[in-house]
């Protein structure tokens, strides 16, 4: 089990909400923004680092091989390749942008071929389609669509599936799309609601896209 321990390190914290430091301050905002892109190039430098030929990252790095092939997580890794492109496309880093375009490409062909949950398939559409709207690539933004439209009939309630499909769903050109999009986030809205007034210990992090 993980924990973050207190300060004084006699409890640890819980991690049903947010943790932070210190409130920021409004003299130390540009240092934290400066810290955050240095946290950011070091992200993109160690992902490119592992990044394969092919597009593949591995989800675990083992020190002796360099990735477990046995390590995927679908869902995570289509997670990666929208951060790489809104950061490529934030930063004009032509090394974001290529290392995000190599694991769309590799994402796209897998998830076409694996045997993958309606879960695992609505997640991976979801971020697939984020990271193209990021690029402005409107063919895959239509292509992940249509994937996430096809699984919403089946999909199980949970909040960071209906929270992540919705949010690309909402920002769509096509009307149904949004329609759909708007009634996960009804859903998702009040069953938020509904576990907040009732007391129940909630997950923030669960319902972010809130």
């Amino acid at each position: 089990t993980d924990i973050i321990e207190s300060e004084d390190r006699t409890e640890p914290l819980s991690l049903t909400g947010s943790v932070i430091r210190n409130p920021p301050q409004t003299t130390t905002i540009a240092s934290l923004q400066t810290e955050m892109q240095e946290a950011a190039l070091a992200a993109v430098h160690h992902l490119t680092s592992l990044q394969r030929e092919d597009g593949w990252i591995p989800g675990i790095v083992d020190p002796m091989h360099r990735g477990n092939p046995y390590a995927v997580s679908w869902p995570r890794l289509t997670f990666v390749a929208w951060a790489l492109s809104e950061w490529g496309a934030a930063s004009h880093s032509k090394e974001a942008l290529s290392s995000s375009e190599k694991l769309i490409a590799y994402c796209k062909y897998a998830t076409k071929t694996l045997s993958l949950s309606t879960q695992e398939k609505a997640l991976c559409a979801a971020y697939l389609g984020k990271a193209a709207q990021a690029l402005g690539d409107e063919r895959l933004v239509e292509q992940q669509q249509s994937i996430l439209l096809q699984q919403i009939p089946s999909l199980t309630f949970e909040p960071i599936s209906y929270g992540q499909a919705a949010s690309f769903l909402l920002y769509s050109g096509n009307s149904v799309a949004r329609e759909a999009g708007m009634g996960l986030f009804q859903k998702m809205l009040q069953t938020f609601l509904k576990e907040r007034e009732s007391g129940e210990i909630l997950s923030l992090a669960s319902y972010a896209e809130l």
